[in-house]
């Protein structure tokens, strides 16, 4: 069954949301991508979220963000909260399709604002575990 599921994105302060926003490059609808990173000190099953990147007419990348990180194909924009990475960790190994879209952005100052509408099917349970995960957060 195809759950919908709301999640803030965590650590846009630290990241590339800034520049991406005063670019206009966060509208709503605009769709990102997850991208593990085992390889996190803090997180084994850390979940980057990421704007891919926006290619021009002449299908050149856009130069200016993308040297922010060369490794991440797309601006790193945060991360999915730690208490709900786990459980996307694992369902993503096991070849699960989702769909992730900005629903709200916000600028407060120097802090930003983004939450995501995350799509995907999980099995019941997983599902029932995942809602109550997003609730504390």
């Amino acid at each position: 069954m195809l759950q919908r599921y709301r999640l803030p994105i965590k650590g846009t302060f630290y990241y590339a949301a800034e520049i991406a926003f005063d670019e206009n490059r966060l509208t709503l609808n605009t769709v990102l991508r997850l991208i593990a990173e085992p390889d996190n000190e803090y997180d084994h099953h850390a979940l980057q979220i990421v704007l891919p990147i926006i290619q021009d007419s002449s299908n050149q990348e856009m130069p200016s963000m993308e040297s922010l990180n060369p490794h991440t194909p797309g601006l790193l924009l945060g991360y999915v909260p730690r208490q709900l990475s786990s459980i996307l960790s694992h369902q993503l190994k096991s070849s699960c399709t989702y769909s992730l879209q900005v629903i709200h952005r916000a600028k407060l100052g120097k802090r930003i604002e983004i939450e995501c509408l995350l799509e995907m099917h999980l099995p019941w349970f997983t599902a029932l575990k995942f809602r109550l995960l997003i609730l504390w957060v």
